[in-house]
């Protein structure tokens, strides 16, 4: 299913829908093949993007997230490519704070948690469920 790939590198998709797993692969592939990785700052999330008219560029501040160290650059190009679902939410049910057992957000899907056997709720619609 082409609909994942760019038209320069289609890949015979497994699935119609493809999983995480084998979409990250895509996408690392990629990077390693036009060596893109120089290129990206992982674990920072941007501050701050404004626009300097006088100089014709963006001035950005960025913010490591794993040292809280933040760091200034500037850019002629911006491109926002976060989505709409680049943080989980949670529901507000009444008693989720004293809940007892396993809980996590499918957007942070915790392989550490077995659900083998286990009694499963699974509360929203579209890809969270």
């Amino acid at each position: 299913m082409p609909f994942y790939s760019f038209s320069s590198d289609l890949r015979d998709w497994k699935e119609t829908h493809a999983c995480q797993e084998e979409i990250l692969d895509y996408w690392v592939h990629l990077t390693k093949k036009y060596d893109l990785y120089p290129h990206i700052e992982l674990n920072n999330n941007v501050k701050s993007a404004a626009w300097d008219i006088t100089a014709q560029h963006y001035n950005i501040v960025t913010e490591n997230l794993l040292t809280g160290e933040q760091t200034s650059s500037i850019a002629h190009i911006v491109i926002s490519a976060i989505g709409v679902l680049d943080t989980p939410r949670f529901a507000k049910i009444p008693g989720l704070a004293s809940f007892k057992g396993e809980s996590f957000h499918s957007g942070r899907w915790d392989k550490n948690v077995q659900l083998a056997g286990k009694k499963v709720g699974v509360i929203g619609n579209g890809a969270s469920a």
